[in-house]
């Protein structure tokens, strides 16, 4: 009975926002400790500021206000808590109204405290801005933004959804509104996981331009990290990961070394660490020790005090993470989301999208809905259930793909069988369908697609090769990645051994041949002494061999070019060049001379 029930605690005497917080937690605590899932119910919802609907009390909120005595909270979630707390007990309604009054009157007092109380701080000179900050983010909205678009083939973007992974309490989140979920995250940890395609790299991207939303409104923070979006393959096992994110942000965005280091000292840098799952080979090539040890790295990742864990995202395919998961390895203290995969309505609101009513593939539209709604629906389904796949149906569909044809199945299969066959017949017309819609720009023969298909099948073998000859060595040339087209590094794909054979003869040929020419036009060659023809001998005979012994190294080391050679380190050796010239001029001078009668 309500009667026998204690009063419930009085918010009017609180001398601070410690105690208004403290109010706020005994009040949870007198209506029976309700749930963070119960509270989000009974609290509500609410239209945000783009128009999406959104829960009042969302369980990261709440857990995240009641821990933060620091700061007074708004009124809107402490309308919203104080009603849920005590609808939660079934407190008289007529009553609620009365006490939602006294909460209301509490928080006006510490938020407008009378004048007297009032102890103005010094003013603080206005922030400078950073060039190397606003350098970075204009490299990466480019970058981002480039990508993008690379991937979507335009701007439309299926509705992804993503949810607490392990949780199904837990509300359903869109993808619009990844920013505002991981800005109410705390400690600021996120680990995204879904299947091969779902989109965890288009999240990535969308949640760095949310992030950096505020900057295109011409609000920057210069106290808020800048987000950046990192190829976690790119990682080398043994590598300190400060170190390695300092390095990436010089030679992926340009910045000078020693604002690389400073950002990342500092913790401007937000990383995001996309595709953990490629460090290592494929599932079954034994334990994926680089992907555990980066894990280890950003588990020692801490913020600027050294006491908690610092902010980072990182994506991950589903199965990858399982294994790691068996293993016993993880992102420490990270909020865990699960990608989605796209709901029936889903798939029509991006297809309504990209071909509104009047485009000229409308019609299209309409039978890939029959499709989905038709008696193989389910199997249809599944294989348009991710964003890749979907991509890959638009594309095959406005290069003049009949929608009927590639997403047929046959009589007698079942859904499961039927997916897998309309996603074989997706791939084997992309290739056609990008050339077509592709057409080459410089002068020539448009590419063929049998050609173009030769091609990625070599560069797909290619690429597993070096993914696997890279998980060997703990120290691989760099670009030696699952993702990296080097050109130094393609040689492997005409064969390995033939190509080290060729190259070594050829070597060794070239080496012999210029040891013989300047042997002939030598003066120790020509009119030396025995001395001297033996010590231009044995020169001639060490170069050969380092020459030789070159040509045998399994892998070039080159990696960027002068780029990574300091100026003054270039200035220095071009010094070195010029007098090495000179000297070499005046001794050919008092060489010609001497033979001068």
């Amino acid at each position: 009975m309500i009667e026998e029930r204690p009063r419930p605690p009085d918010p009017t005497g609180a001398g601070g926002t410690a105690d208004f917080v403290g109010a706020l937690v005994r009040l949870k605590q007198w209506a029976g400790e309700p749930s963070l899932s119960r509270l989000r119910a009974l609290g509500g919802q609410t239209t945000a500021a783009d128009g999406a609907t959104v829960d009042t009390l969302p369980k990261s909120t709440v857990s995240h206000v009641l821990r933060q005595t620091d700061r007074l909270p708004r009124w809107d979630f402490v309308r919203a808590f104080v009603t849920a707390c005590f609808r939660y007990c079934e407190y008289p309604a007529e009553l609620i109204p009365g006490e939602l009054e006294r909460w209301r009157a509490a928080r006006t007092a510490l938020a407008e405290p009378s004048a007297p109380a009032v102890v103005s701080p010094p003013e603080l000179p206005p922030t400078t801005p950073d060039p190397a900050v606003e350098l970075l983010i204009r490299r990466v909205l480019r970058e981002e933004d480039r990508a993008r678009k690379g991937l979507l083939g335009g701007y439309n973007l299926a509705a992804l959804s993503f949810s607490r992974y392990g949780d199904p309490t837990e509300t359903t989140h869109d993808l619009h509104t990844i920013g505002r979920f991981f800005g109410g995250l705390s400690p600021r940890r996120l680990l995204v996981v879904g299947e091969s395609g779902a989109g965890k790299t288009v999240l990535a991207i969308e949640l760095v331009l949310q992030l950096l939303e505020p900057v295109l409104a011409g609000r920057l923070d210069q106290g808020q990290p800048v987000p950046v979006r990192l190829n976690a393959a790119r990682w080398t096992l043994g590598r300190p990961f400060e170190t390695w994110l300092a390095e990436q942000l010089a030679q992926d965005f340009g910045l000078a070394a020693g604002d690389a280091q400073r950002l990342v000292r500092d913790r401007r840098v937000l990383p995001v660490v996309d595709g953990l799952d490629e460090l290592d080979p494929e599932p079954g090539w034994g334990p994926p020790r680089r992907a555990i040890g980066l894990l280890a790295e950003l588990n020692r990742y801490s913020d600027l005090s050294g006491r908690r864990p610092g902010a980072v995202v990182v994506t991950c395919r589903a199965d990858r993470h399982a294994e790691l998961r068996e293993a016993g390895a993880g992102l420490a203290d990270a909020a865990q989301i699960h990608l989605h995969a796209l709901t029936d309505q889903q798939i029509g609101a991006y297809l309504r999208a990209r071909w509104p009513d009047g485009h000229p593939h409308a019609s299209k539209r309409e039978a890939v809905h029959e499709t989905l709604s038709g008696p193989a629906g389910k199997a249809v389904h599944t294989a348009l259930s991710t964003p890749w796949r979907l991509v890959l149906t638009v594309t095959a569909v406005e290069s003049g793909a009949d929608p009927d044809k590639l997403l047929r199945v046959e009589p007698g299969l079942d859904s499961g069988e039927g997916a897998a066959r309309i996603v074989r017949r997706l791939l084997e017309a992309y290739v056609p369908a990008a050339t077509v819609l592709t057409p080459r720009t410089a002068q020539g023969a448009a590419y063929q697609p049998d050609q173009v298909r030769s091609w990625l099948v070599l560069l797909a073998g290619h690429l597993r090769r070096q993914a696997a000859r890279g998980a060997e060595a703990d120290r691989p040339p760099p670009g030696l990645t699952a993702i990296d087209i080097v050109p130094h590094l393609l040689w492997p794909i005409g064969g390995r051994r033939i190509v080290l054979i060729v190259h070594f003869l050829a070597c060794v040929l070239f080496a012999c041949v210029a040891m013989l020419a300047f042997w002939t036009g030598s003066a120790a060659g020509v009119a030396g002494t025995g001395a001297e023809r033996l010590l231009t001998l044995t020169l001639m005979v060490s170069w050969v061999s380092l020459a030789t012994g070159l040509s045998l190294s399994p892998w070039p080391a080159a990696a960027g070019g002068r780029s990574e050679v300091p100026r003054r380190r270039r200035v220095r050796f071009a010094g070195k060049l010029v007098d090495g010239f000179l000297l070499e001029r005046v001794a050919a001078s008092e060489h010609e001379g001497k033979l001068t009668p």
